[in-house]
């Protein structure tokens, strides 16, 4: 069974669908999470050209970004069993909307075992990848081996707080960056919200936002002063840190 979503991004049309199985039922890679509508609203305030998404899903914040701004999108996710069903799968999301500048690529997160084939990436993004603890130091390992390969010095992220036990900050110096939290009062309203969902009945709308403003965070994450290099295990192509506070 598929589900047609449909939404308004600047006044265009963005159409994803979404697969539901008995296979997929519970794969979080099959849905439309709040964070992603949250970091789809906030990409409609950036102008930059080639943006990569990290554990992209469905594609959302990349294929509305792309819609309105006729940019390269590099659409990245964990390597799956069936590989190429996910990416045929994605590139006819990315059909269903007239892109045609789109890069599809396994990333798996703490591995550089891939090649992008561009020389440098204006921003990354990513909705909902702090989700597993066991996987937060890899996507920041990732996430700097991209910086510090393509030239890129902006990642932006939204999650889902699920435990206000859980820190970043460690990691983050770690990896030689730093945060600051976007208030989601400042591009999130209501109207917007309810015009981006397309005819949605109003009380869902207005329980789904209620739900949002509460629950989910956006940072802006970059590199700062106390930076980590990297080291490689050429065996694996998985990086370790050494912070060169300690070096």
């Amino acid at each position: 069974m598929q589900i047609e979503h449909r939404f308004l991004f600047a006044n265009k049309s963005v159409v994803i669908k979404q697969r539901i199985d008995d296979k997929n039922a519970e794969n979080h890679v099959s849905h439309i999470w709040p964070s992603a509508l949250v970091l789809s609203l906030y990409m409609q305030q950036i102008n930059v050209g080639t943006i990569l998404e990290l554990g992209c899903g469905l594609g959302l914040p990349s294929i509305s970004y792309a819609v309105t701004r006729n940019c390269h999108i590099i659409l990245t996710d964990r390597p799956v069993p069936d590989q190429n069903t996910w990416q045929m799968n994605m590139q006819e999301q990315c059909s269903l909307n007239g892109l045609d500048r789109v890069s599809i690529v396994p990333i798996r997160w703490g591995y550089f075992d891939f090649d992008l084939d561009v020389e440098s990436i204006d921003m990354i993004i990513a909705s909902d990848c702090f989700y597993d603890p066991r996987d937060f130091d890899d996507v920041l390992a990732t996430v700097r081996y991209l910086f510090d390969c393509y030239k890129c010095d902006s990642f932006v992220t939204t999650y889902h707080e699920r435990s206000e036990d859980r820190n970043l900050q460690f990691l983050l110096s770690k990896w030689g960056f730093t945060a600051t939290e976007v208030q989601l009062e400042s591009f999130f309203t209501s109207e917007v919200f309810e015009k981006t969902l397309q005819g949605q009945p109003s009380d869902t709308v207005t329980e789904q936002f209620t739900s949002i403003v509460g629950a989910v965070k956006l940072y802006q994450i970059k590199s700062c002063n106390s930076y980590s290099t990297l080291q490689f295990d050429f065996n694996t192509n998985k990086a370790c840190s050494t912070s060169l506070d300690s070096v």
